[in-house]
């Protein structure tokens, strides 16, 4: 029996590079040519187009690049890194319905404006801190 997968299953997906990683599957992809949406069955290899949860990139990734988040979490969940931990952390609490993938992503949402809010009150006090401290320095060097 060959693999399938539905829309918003939580999955681990593989790209050269990278570990497994948790993602939801947001639609099998097909072809279209002119007008017609050709079945996936005539790609060389059925794909999904795949969101990772935790870093926000998706992919087109193959079938055989998908496994089922449960059947291999204690397979591809061994890790140190931080960023891959938070992401399993997410993916395993939308797989069992403590939480949704629309409230996940409003939670990523606010999280990402949060550390761009920061990111600016920090290079603002560093501007501030150069045109303070570096343009005395410079005008005695001049004069």
């Amino acid at each position: 029996m060959e693999k399938s997968f539905k829309k918003e299953e939580i999955i681990w997906g593989k790209i050269r590079g990278f570990p497994w990683w948790p993602g939801i599957v947001i639609f099998l992809l097909t072809k279209q040519i002119g007008k017609v949406m050709v079945s996936n069955s005539n790609l060389r290899e059925t794909k999904y187009l795949v969101n990772f949860i935790g870093d926000e990139t998706h992919a087109e990734i193959p079938i055989s690049k998908i496994e089922k988040f449960d059947k291999k979490y204690d397979d591809y969940s061994n890790t140190k890194l931080k960023a891959l931990l938070k992401s399993i952390e997410f993916a395993s609490k939308i797989h069992s319905g403590q939480l949704s993938y629309n409230s996940y992503k409003k939670i990523k949402k606010d999280e990402i404006r949060e550390e761009k809010e920061m990111l600016n009150c920090k290079s603002n006090v560093y501007i501030f801190y150069l045109m303070n401290n570096q343009t005395d320095s410079i005008f005695e060097k001049q004069f």
